[in-house]
């Protein structure tokens, strides 16, 4: 009589030797003690954690339902806050999704990578920006990273930081 061995019993786990078990037999067990799923079920979100979607989620509407930046905030240079006191500092543009401000910004790539739906690129951004209080624009310099997804036919920025460049010396245009 033939008796049914656990896993555990059958595997190499206990003392593993790459070349105990081949990759044809490691299959057929693991088509022998794994069921695929087949089924799904539909549930109220509250009761889904911890489980796994069947189907991509996707929102029916835009959300929001208007043009958006990717990013928002504020741009401070630190050398206009005051160290020992709070600091009032003058708004001096904006800068709005769909509407250009005007400033030029160039690009230096350093690594770019795409993977299916997934993309990102560090770069050095390269910009002449007005500071408070001055009236010329003065040369801005930043590493920046940005991580993409495809998404309903386009790239999407879903990340993006920024740092200065500090005693950086980039070299001089192509």
């Amino acid at each position: 009589m033939n008796e049914s061995k656990t896993l555990r019993e059958i595997s190499c786990a206990d003392d593993y030797d790459p070349d105990s078990m081949p990759v044809e037999r490691a299959r057929e067990l693991i088509r022998t003690f794994l069921v695929p799923v087949t089924a799904t079920e539909r549930i109220h979100i509250r009761a889904s954690l911890g489980r796994i979607l069947a189907i991509d989620v996707r929102s029916p509407v835009a959300v929001p339902a208007y043009d958006n930046s990717a990013m928002d905030g504020y741009a401070v240079r630190f050398g206009d806050l005051a160290p020992d006191r709070e600091t009032v500092l003058a708004r001096v543009g904006e800068s709005f999704a769909g509407k250009p401000s005007g400033a030029v910004v160039d690009f230096r790539y350093l690594v770019k990578d795409v993977r299916s739906e997934l993309a990102y690129t560090v770069a050095i951004e390269r910009a002449q920006v007005l500071h408070t209080g001055q009236t010329e624009r003065a040369p801005h310099f930043l590493r920046v990273t940005m991580l993409f997804r495809f998404d309903r036919g386009a790239w999407r920025i879903v990340h993006r930081h920024a740092d200065t460049m500090v005693d950086l010396v980039l070299p001089t245009s192509d």
